[in-house]
């Protein structure tokens, strides 16, 4: 009997548990910003990419300054230098998922220094560094708790 309270313990557990399956590399952070990149997510065409990129916020973003997490599916033009958006699912600040929001998906230049260049680099053929991470909360959540800790209110990071 206790075996298969054991075991029926363990079957509920990894049936709720989350499944990541991808690998988060940093790409770029900025004052209000960490961005990662998936691997996992990366497929190249011709001149164009796509690839997920996950965006974890000092403060919360958007109306009611409620989005604290993004990830965003993205299009790359390699040769145009530019990017449009597919997807996005946006997270509180518990990391609950938020209602689905409109978006525009216009190709739009790439900004010099911005985390999208950092991720069309790597979606256009540049090399993954770094760390991976398999969880990009907690990824995000480990940079701020760590700004924070060294920087008082993290926005003396460079």
């Amino acid at each position: 009997m206790r075996n298969k309270l054991l075991l029926g313990l363990t079957l509920t557990t990894s049936l709720t548990a989350p499944a990541f399956a991808e690998q988060w590399y940093e790409v770029g952070t900025s004052t209000i910003e960490i961005a990662l990149a998936d691997k996992d997510s990366l497929q190249r065409a011709g001149n164009t990419a796509v690839m997920n990129v996950f965006h974890g916020f000092e403060y919360g973003q958007g109306e009611g300054s409620s989005i604290y997490y993004a990830k965003r599916k993205l299009e790359f033009n390699c040769n145009a230098r530019q990017v449009r958006q597919l997807q996005i699912d946006t997270f509180d600040v518990s990391h609950a998922a938020m209602q689905a929001r409109s978006f525009d998906n216009n190709w739009l230049a790439l900004e010099t220094g911005s985390a999208e260049e950092a991720a069309s680099a790597i979606a256009c053929g540049a090399a993954f560094t770094g760390e991976s991470y398999t969880d990009p909360f907690s990824a995000s959540d480990d940079y701020w708790d760590y700004m924070y800790y060294y920087y008082g209110d993290g926005s003396s990071a460079s």
